[in-house]
């Protein structure tokens, strides 16, 4: 790609984010979730904005975990939501067992934002561990124990995604040893011999 067309792209980005920004209502969303039990996954994260979420990344997305028993309820609530939001262009909507992803797009089916919501079974026994051990705040999130298992698990499935790895170094005076090593955890032995 010429030096000229990656500006353009990067102009073309900036005007998005500017013009876009924050149309989704997440805390309105977020509430309209308040009885079901759920999770958000991933919050902490480098690129995410301090006021989340009030404002949030664009081009990224929002992880929802529900419990198996909640999940329907929860996909009509969140289809309601997203029936309701005045986009303007047409919200993708990809289904498969246990898994429901909304995806909001700028023009060319350029990523806006998307909400994932997974069923709790989907992640085996640590999905209702997560659920089970959850903090309460502007939104419910895992404990950081759970929350570190499942990030490690994330980070094996794709090690490219190296923040994972930094929430884990970062966090790893919290990690409870049984757990990880019950998450058969198998990252690289610098990283192992820091726990």
């Amino acid at each position: 790609m010429s030096v000229l067309n990656r500006l353009r792209k990067q102009v073309q980005h900036l005007y998005l984010l500017r013009k876009y920004s924050n149309r989704i209502d997440l805390v309105s969303l977020l509430a309209s979730l308040g009885s079901f039990k759920y999770v958000v996954l991933k919050s902490d994260v480098p690129y995410a904005p301090s006021r989340f979420p009030e404002e949030y990344p664009v081009g990224k997305d929002l992880d929802l975990l529900v419990s198996d028993s909640d999940f329907d309820r929860a996909v009509a609530t969140i289809e309601a939501f997203v029936a309701s939001t005045k986009w303007g262009r047409p919200v993708v909507l990809h289904r498969e067992p246990g898994r429901v992803m909304l995806r909001f797009n700028f023009w060319f089916d350029i990523l806006h934002y998307l909400i994932d919501c997974s069923a709790a079974s989907t992640l085996g026994e640590l999905g209702d561990e997560l659920l089970v051990e959850r903090e309460l705040g502007i939104f419910p999130t895992p404990s950081r124990s759970r929350e570190l298992l499942f990030r490690a698990n994330e980070y094996l499935d794709n090690p490219r995604k190296s923040h994972h790895l930094e929430y884990i170094l970062r966090y790893s005076s919290e990690w409870d040893q049984p757990l990880a090593q019950r998450c058969h955890i198998a990252l690289t032995d610098g990283v192992v011999s820091r726990f």
